[in-house]
């Protein structure tokens, strides 16, 4: 057992140092208004290449919605976007897809009906960012869209329609 939290320890006291020493920034925590959700999200983005001119990222969020109308919703996005240097600003284009979980609070209190209704929702995005190269402000201004399908009488077939919308992002690159 020694060994192994020994060897643990190493090897996280070698990555850190890793990070520690690269110049570029890999990680965003952002507050999003609009965004996949539609509402706000709270998310965490990990950026995977080291370019300066170029980037891939992901990312995975979370919204809560407590309801006044006896309702409570999460919803989960993520996404995967592609980045690429502007003059001061990167251009960003990805894709996401969130998943929405609702249910009646009476039915949480009273143990009825283990199941959450549930949505799947993917969108697309382009936009421009502010990605800092050291610590500092992130932002993003994006214009999405995404595909719902709604089944009014709970059939296999679904009306499908695009919706537009904007969102804007705002958090912390480390």
């Amino acid at each position: 057992m020694k060994k192994i939290v020994f060897t643990i320890s190493i090897i996280s006291l070698l990555l850190a140092r890793g990070v520690q020493s690269q110049n570029n920034t890999s990680n965003n925590v952002f507050f999003e208004l609009g965004g996949a959700t539609f509402i706000y999200s709270v998310n965490y983005e990990h950026l995977w290449l080291k370019s300066a001119k170029s980037n891939i990222s992901t990312r995975i969020g979370v919204m809560y919605l407590p309801s006044t109308s006896q309702q409570v919703s999460f919803g989960f996005p993520v996404g995967i976007s592609y980045l690429t240097k502007m003059k001061k600003n990167y251009f960003e284009v990805g894709v996401s897809f969130v998943s929405f979980y609702e249910k009646e609070v009476s039915s949480l209190s009273s143990g009825s009906g283990n199941s959450f209704d549930k949505m799947n929702i993917p969108s697309i995005r382009l936009g421009i960012r502010r990605q800092p190269a050291e610590s500092g402000l992130f932002w993003n201004a994006l214009l999405q869209g995404s595909l719902v399908i709604v089944n009014p009488d709970n059939s296999d077939a679904g009306i499908g329609f695009f919706l537009p919308y904007a969102s804007l992002g705002i958090g912390r690159a480390f």
